[in-house]
């Protein structure tokens, strides 16, 4: 998220010896049956991406519960994921 946030295209290769998993079972997303439309989403996954302040990652939430309702709990937990 970092590398995304800084506008860099991150590295995926890791090495085998510092690899770590990160299991959280439970889904960090935005549902369709939230927002259908899968431009608005992508976008909105970009917007989350690049904010770069709490205040920023706020002001989105307010934004999109205006615009489409109360988040759902995923996209709740979307926001609250450590970056």
């Amino acid at each position: 998220m970092r590398a995304l946030r800084q506008g860099k295209v991150p590295d995926y290769s890791f090495n085998a010896e510092h690899e770590a998993e990160i299991v959280l079972h439970t889904p960090l997303l935005i549902p369709d049956d939230y927002l259908p439309d899968v431009h608005a989403r992508l976008t909105l996954y970009k917007r989350i991406a690049s904010a770069t302040t709490p205040a920023a990652l706020r002001e989105l939430q307010v934004e999109m519960i205006d615009r489409f309702g109360l988040l759902p709990q995923p996209t709740r937990d979307l926001f609250a994921a450590p970056s």
